[in-house]
Parts: C-alpha cells; structure tokens; sequence
C-alpha cells in the first residue's frame, strides 16, 4: 500500500465511472497517522467501492474519496452539499485549533496560564475519593472488552490510537466509548 513512506493508491477518474449521481464521501486524511488513510481505503476496496483521487471545485488540495451511485440527482447533490460544508467546517475547526495549539505546559505557563487547584480542600479530597472508590468499583465488574477501553482512556490515548491498539474502527471505538461513558455516568449518579 506504501511505496517509500508515500501512499499508493490505486484510483479512478470520477468521470469514467459513468455514474449518473455521483456521491463523494471524503476520506479521513491525517499526515501524522497514514495508516487511517490506509484502512479506510483497504475498506473501501474490499467492498468494491472505487476511490477517486481529485480536488473538487473551489478546493486547492487534492482528497481521497469513496465514490457511491445517488438514487437520484436531487439526492446525490444534497449529499454531496452537506458533506462539502461539513469538511469545510472540520477544516476551519483544525486550523483554528493549529494556530492557537501550544507546544507545551511550560509555554501556557510562561504566557500566563495557570490551572486553579480546588482539590486542595479536605470537602474535595473526601468527595473524590468517594468517587474513586465508586468508580473503581463500577470497573471490576465491567467485560475485559469495556475495560481494554477504560484503560485507553486512562491511558491518555487520542481516538485514533486507541482504535487501532483494539483493533477496531475509530468510530466503532468512539461509539463504544460514549456508551460506556453514558454507561458508568447512570451508574455513578
């Protein structure tokens, strides 16, 4: 799939495919992990859905997209809408988040950032470790599975990492995540 650290992918042209109401679906693209790029295109090619490799209208920078056949004109271009505007807000999101990102605590100190500590008081620390107690408690008794993702979260891990340590697809991972979050909150009220 890789040749010299640089992805190789066999695409279509959009044109030939002779679909009637092409729906472009973007892939997920990330330049620190290519290996998200990778599974969703080995995804895609099991299913024998084709990949095109273009840069749609008003965009400077070429994208990976699964290309699918619409029902109908009218669907097709509502889909494709909709999918447009929420890439572009993902992307005006990342480079908001890029500028204002920090390299690290030390720089957000020397800029005048502090983090006020309010688990200083006997209230808080008895509060927390009641919740600890309970919480320690809710994850005996979880499935190793539920507990594999307890322990990513613990562990720090982004979506991504964690979804590739279990093997599984990010938003499969995500989706478990949230339930079991959801989960454990009802169990702690």
């Amino acid at each position: 799939m890789t040749k010299n650290d640089v992805l190789v992918v066999e695409t279509v042209n959009p044109a030939k495919l002779n679909y009637k109401n092409p729906i472009f679906e973007r892939l997920e693209e990330d330049v620190n992990n290519p290996w998200v790029l990778e599974e969703q295109i080995k995804f895609y090619k099991r299913c024998n859905i084709p990949i095109a490799h273009f840069a749609l209208p008003g965009q400077k920078t070429k994208h990976y997209y699964a290309v699918f056949e619409g029902s109908s004109k009218s669907y097709a271009d509502s889909i494709n809408k909709m999918n447009n505007r929420e890439n572009k807000k993902k992307e005006r999101r990342e480079t908001v988040i890029n500028e204002h990102e920090t390299d690290s605590y030390d720089v957000m100190l020397e800029n005048g950032y502090d983090v006020p500590r309010e688990d200083d008081s006997p209230d808080e620390i008895v509060a927390m470790k009641i919740l600890m107690d309970a919480l320690n408690k809710e994850y005996q008794e979880l499935s190793d599975e539920k507990k594999r993702i307890c322990d990513t979260i613990k562990e720090g891990m982004t979506q991504r990492e964690a979804a590739k340590e279990l093997c599984m697809a990010r938003r499969t991972y995500r989706d478990h995540k949230d339930t079991l979050m959801n989960e454990l909150a009802k169990k702690l009220n």
